[in-house]
Order: C-alpha cells, then sequence, then structure tokens
C-alpha cells in the first residue's frame, strides 16, 4: 500500500513539474503573454511607464525596483529600471533591464545605432532617444551602469552560453 502510495505520489509531482517547466516555456517563447498592465506611481515625480522600440517591435509597461542585498528583482511581464538610476529629463544614466525571452527583450539583439526609443511617463510625456551604441559585454562588465553627464538611457538583457554575457543598448535624448 505505501509503494503504490509513493508512485502515485511522485506520479502527479512529475505532472505538476513538467506542466511548470512548459508554462515557462511558453512566457519565453511569447506563446503566453501576461496582460498589458502600466504600473502607476505617484504623479509627484516623473516616472518611466513604458518602453517603445518601433524598430524591433518592443512595447512594454516599465516598473520600478531597487538592488538589494546584491538582487536584481525581475519581472515577467515588463521592463525593470533601477530607481537610484537616472530620471527622466535629467542629465544621467536611467538603466533599465529585463529577460531575454521572445516576448520581453529577445528582440532587442536587432537593435541598431540609429534606431529610436521612445519612453513615456506617468506625466503623459514623451521622452525620445536615439540609439548611439550597441554591445555585448561580460555579466560582470559594470560600467555600463556608471552615471553620465548625458540624458541617457541604458537597456540590457542577457545573452550568450548560460546568460554569461550582456546585449546592451546605450541611447541619448534627442533634444526638441
Amino acid at each position: 500500500m505505501f509503494k503504490k502510495f509513493l508512485s502515485a505520489l511522485f506520479f502527479i509531482s512529475g505532472i505538476f513539474l513538467i506542466s511548470l517547466g512548459f508554462v515557462d516555456l511558453a512566457k519565453r517563447q511569447g506563446i503566453i503573454t501576461p496582460e498589458e498592465v502600466i504600473p502607476s506611481p505617484s504623479l509627484a515625480t516623473e516616472e518611466p511607464l513604458l518602453i517603445f522600440l518601433p524598430k524591433v517591435g518592443i512595447k512594454l509597461p516599465i516598473y520600478p525596483t531597487e538592488i538589494k542585498d546584491r538582487k536584481w528583482p525581475t519581472t515577467e511581464s515588463g521592463v525593470s529600471y533601477i530607481k537610484d538610476s537616472g530620471r527622466l529629463g535629467v542629465s544621467g544614466n536611467l538603466v533599465m533591464y529585463g529577460h531575454n525571452w521572445k516576448n520581453l527583450l529577445g528582440s532587442l539583439k536587432n537593435s541598431k545605432v540609429g534606431d529610436t526609443l521612445d519612453i513615456f511617463s506617468n506625466q503623459n510625456k514623451n521622452h525620445s532617444y536615439v540609439i548611439k551604441y550597441v554591445a555585448t559585454v561580460d555579466a560582470k562588465d559594470v560600467s555600463i551602469l556608471a552615471d553620465t553627464s548625458s540624458e541617457r538611457i541604458t537597456l540590457y538583457t542577457c545573452t550568450g552560453l548560460l546568460d554569461s554575457q550582456r546585449f546592451v543598448v546605450v541611447a541619448e535624448r534627442i533634444k526638441s
């Protein structure tokens, strides 16, 4: 009787784990897409809400995050931005990152110098940027996170064998 119970338990556990694997794979391939939910930060400060890269088909909500205990929180439904990095409308490096999944930043690798990207804010403003630099860097290269004297967006995602590298897009504000 105990052997039958263990066999049934292992069988059900195996089915459950396989199902979780299929759901994760479906999310990564864009078969299952999360609802597009736009976060609603305070209107007191201008915050990025949506990123749009028309040439590569990326249009995603932006979620604020903080690095705590050397952990980089990520979202499965958009792009994360580091609240302590740059701000919209002022000099500095606003750093954003996300998963290299088909439904998220999977097509970021197709970005080219000269392409544009737009950031829409909680104050109904559009901030337009032009891509100045694209590169693949080592995962430990933190120079891409450095603050700058220009108004800049740094957007990156994992790439390479076992996510050992980062694909980086750096864009500077188009002055209107």
